[in-house]
């Protein structure tokens, strides 16, 4: 970092401060933000235990989700990820056929995981 980059981050810093910003604590908070593997798991036990499907959710969830996404941070997984993954299920599927069905239950999965996770006020 040359000083005037230096120079640069540092009156950034001032100006968040300046709007009633705590760098510090936002760094803080970003660093604890829960992983997606951390919520999946969390998600399985706590939720989806005592649920019918709940054999198919786990099976989703580590043959699918957590080899994606498991340690990234949960928030950090946006809607274009979300898509690649679906259509990419879409396209190969069970021996190259194709396997939409199988993306609309992960797609349903993923939106019950994360209404969960906001529901249970998990910070991300």
């Amino acid at each position: 970092m040359t000083v005037d980059e230096a120079r640069q981050a540092a009156t950034k810093e001032l100006l968040r401060v300046k709007e009633g910003r705590d760098p510090a604590a936002e760094r803080r908070a970003e660093r604890d933000a829960p992983t997606f593997g951390w919520l999946a798991r969390d998600f399985l036990d706590k939720y989806a235990k005592n649920k019918r499907s709940y054999k198919e959710q786990a099976r989703i969830v580590r043959s699918t989700l957590l080899p994606e996404w498991e340690n990234l941070k949960a928030h950090e997984i946006t809607s274009k990820e979300v898509r690649t993954l679906l259509n990419r299920i879409k396209a190969e599927g069970n021996a190259g056929k194709g396997a939409p069905i199988m993306a609309n239950r992960t797609k349903a999965l993923i939106s019950r995981l994360y209404n969960w996770g906001i529901e249970q006020e998990h910070a991300w």
